[in-house]
């Protein structure tokens, strides 16, 4: 996942939509996607803050020990029959 832009850039590119200059323009000067700004605008009017939500690393949704239980019940249940010659 690409870096977050930094919130002095976030903070100029609102700026500068709060002066009227188009988006569109603005987006071209900054070098910034229009999605990107329009999504700045939706946090900021809902919470705010238009810093970054905050990245991390997600926890596992199933664990090593139930990966394990599944792996040996799934190898258990498999019958492995002979090759029959035609």
């Amino acid at each position: 996942m690409p870096a977050a832009y930094s919130n002095d850039l976030r903070c100029q590119v609102l700026d500068a939509v709060a002066l009227g200059i188009p988006k569109k323009d603005v987006c071209e000067m900054f070098g910034l996607g229009l999605n990107s700004l329009y999504l700045w605008i939706q946090r900021l009017e809902q919470t705010g803050s238009f810093t970054a939500p905050k990245q991390g690393i997600r926890k596992a949704r199933v664990t090593k020990s139930q990966t394990r239980k599944h792996s040996k019940a799934l190898y258990n249940s498999i019958q492995i029959k002979p090759r029959q010659k035609w």
